[in-house]
């Protein structure tokens, strides 16, 4: 069983290509809506709408750094170190009652 399963990095880049076109998107879109402005208003208008609900999107999805730390600080809890911890001393431990076996 994972402890993280491996489809979360998957759409964590994901993410962070769709964060990428919806602001590429809204780019072109904004551009193209300033040049149709004189033409047709109404073009231009559903254009502008666009960019900025493009705009919104991108600003709204985190960064993969910040999916990442996300992930981290999920995963980070007081239970998860206590076990880190018991585990630890265990095998320190073992490792102390082999060493006393082998030396004699």
């Amino acid at each position: 069983m994972y402890i993280i399963n491996p489809w979360i990095f998957y759409l964590i880049s994901l993410a962070d290509s769709f964060k990428w076109a919806s602001g590429i998107v809204a780019i072109i879109t904004l551009i193209i809506s300033i040049l149709a402005y004189e033409d047709n208003v109404r073009l231009a208008k559903i254009l502008f709408a666009i960019a900025c609900i493009s705009c919104v999107i991108c600003l709204l999805i985190p960064s993969k750094d910040v999916c990442y730390k996300m992930l981290i600080a999920s995963q980070v809890t007081t239970e998860n170190i206590n076990n880190a911890k018991e585990t630890i001393k265990d095998v320190v431990d073992y490792i102390i009652e082999a060493s006393k076996n082998i030396g004699g």
